[in-house]
């Protein structure tokens, strides 16, 4: 770490929390508002504090609890522990969307309105399909059940996956015990068909598995970063999929930053200049450097997908003819 800093926003004006700089001589200097530096007890944890900042190289910001009683940072920490998540390219997440469509509401709405309003998805319902603990397990599996049940004392559901198909044991408000599962309906002009989750396609089960993430970004107001979020789902797919996110929650304070391979998202439409950043090498450093689209200053009726694939904005492979 060559240099951090917080700032606080008070009335739109920053002000200093700390910062921390790397010298010559591969020493820190911690930089404090004078402010805190009146009185002979705050000097001394001063002192303390300027030992502490030498003593390893990670973000002065993980010893909140040890400066506490002089540096105020406590939200920026749990800012850092509790709103910002990491979703990697083969994150799966078996369970949390069957179980949050079940028991929460909100999500429930928010999450049929995505999947029905995706056409690309050909899904037009989301039913849940209920079976009695009992009529579900056999006589055959009775310890197997009473297992399940056992577990419901100390959890209100309980996951398992059975012949490649999720289901959910969950306790109603009227004390009965149902296994539950959906079903996602697919109508063409002739026919219907139900078709269970582990039946849908690569891209279907990956949005599945990315929805909790992303209304939670809404929710509790989440930044989600989201690596390679172009995996197993078509371009289209995920277009639509922001374009949704976007009209329906345009009022929230969650985000989404994510990366991607897929210049088909490249759209002036869709997402603002500043919002398209690039990451290059840089061939004599070895490093890579990131840079806005805004930079550029297009014309907002260009085609920045094109210009990027023709190379004006710099950011992709240089490939050389093989001697083989």
């Amino acid at each position: 770490i060559e240099k951090e800093t917080l700032m606080r926003f008070v009335k739109e004006k920053k002000k200093l929390v700390y910062s921390r700089i790397l010298q010559k001589d591969e020493t820190y200097i911690l930089d404090l508002p004078e402010s805190i530096l009146r009185t002979v007890e705050s000097k001394v944890r001063f002192e303390i504090y300027q030992e502490l900042a030498q003593s390893d190289n990670k973000p002065f910001l993980t010893y909140s609890e040890k400066v506490e009683k002089l540096l105020d940072f406590t939200d920026a920490y749990y800012w850092f522990e509790d709103q910002l998540e990491f979703l990697f390219p083969h994150f799966t997440d078996y369970g949390t969307f069957l179980r949050t469509f079940l028991t929460n509401q909100e999500f429930k709405e928010n999450a049929t309105h995505i999947i029905t309003n995706t056409p690309s998805l050909g899904i037009s319902a989301i039913r849940i399909q209920k079976t009695n603990i009992n009529d579900f397990f056999g006589s055959s599996e009775t310890e197997r059940k009473l297992n399940y049940i056992s577990k419901l004392d100390k959890s209100p559901y309980i996951f398992f996956e059975q012949e490649g198909k999720e289901h959910l044991i969950y306790e109603d408000s009227n004390g009965i015990i149902n296994v539950n599962r959906l079903v996602f309906i697919h109508k063409s002009d002739s026919d219907t068909c139900e078709l269970e989750l582990n039946e849908e396609s690569d891209g279907t089960r990956r949005l599945l598995h990315l929805l909790p993430s992303i209304i939670d970004s809404i929710d509790k107001s989440k930044v989600y970063i989201i690596d390679e979020i172009d995996r197993s789902m078509h371009p289209i797919l995920i277009k639509e999929l922001l374009r949704l996110y976007l009209s329906r929650f345009s009022n929230n304070s969650g985000q989404m930053i994510f990366t991607t391979h897929e210049s088909l998202i490249m759209d002036l439409n869709l997402l603002r200049q500043d919002e398209f950043w690039f990451v290059e090498k840089n061939d004599k450093t070895g490093s890579s450097e990131m840079y806005s689209l805004i930079q550029f200053k297009p014309r907002f009726d260009k085609n920045i997908s094109k210009g990027y694939l023709d190379g004006k904005f710099g950011a992709i492979p240089f490939l050389t003819n093989p001697t083989w």
